[in-house]
């Protein structure tokens, strides 16, 4: 089995996000190579759940050495990660999510054109855990408890003292990374 890494980043975001660089160094160190795809599908004023999975599509594609993924999905990035996961099963190995934009649907109407076309809570089939900080106001933490509270057996819910960003839970983000997927 050949491991692979990505990083997705969020809806407004880009792959040279600062946790997204801060996570390719910790990958670098441990001598691994984190991708990091640029979900802005099909442009960054127009994003569509099915051009985000797209680009996670090509992904794989382009790297058929790579047999399963590990993916570290943030905000809604971390909604796609979850549905690629639900969508192959047998590729995948483990997730991270960071404040992931599960139920987007109810928030996010107005800036996701196929949102209706995808399920606004996919069931991931692998080893996941989720950091979600408790004053998050773009995606409320209730709404990462209830998914691990669905889903206890392969589930973890870690809550920190942060928002949406999680800047302060960097140190955090990078011990669960490798700990968790390397």
């Amino acid at each position: 089995m050949t491991l692979g890494y990505a990083y997705l980043h969020g809806y407004g975001s880009s792959p040279t996000s600062k946790k997204g660089m801060l996570l390719r160094e910790v990958f670098t160190r441990h001598g691994q190579v984190l991708h990091l795809p640029d979900l802005n599908r099909p442009s960054s004023t127009n994003v569509t759940l099915g051009g985000q999975l797209l680009a996670v599509d090509e992904l794989a594609r382009a790297h058929p050495e790579i047999t399963r993924w590990s993916f570290i999905g943030s905000s809604m990035g971390g909604w796609t990660a979850a549905r690629w996961a639900s969508l192959h099963p047998r590729r995948m190995h483990h997730l991270l999510l960071l404040c992931p934009g599960f139920e987007l649907l109810t928030r996010w109407r107005t800036l996701v054109e196929d949102g209706d076309a995808h399920p606004a809570v996919p069931s991931v089939p692998c080893p996941t855990v989720i950091v979600h900080g408790k004053h998050d106001v773009t995606v409320p933490i209730a709404v990462s408890r209830r998914y691990a509270e669905a889903h206890p057996g392969h589930v973890r819910l870690v809550e920190v003292d942060d928002d949406h960003l999680l800047m302060k839970s960097t140190a955090l983000i990078e011990q669960l990374a490798v700990e968790h997927l390397l």
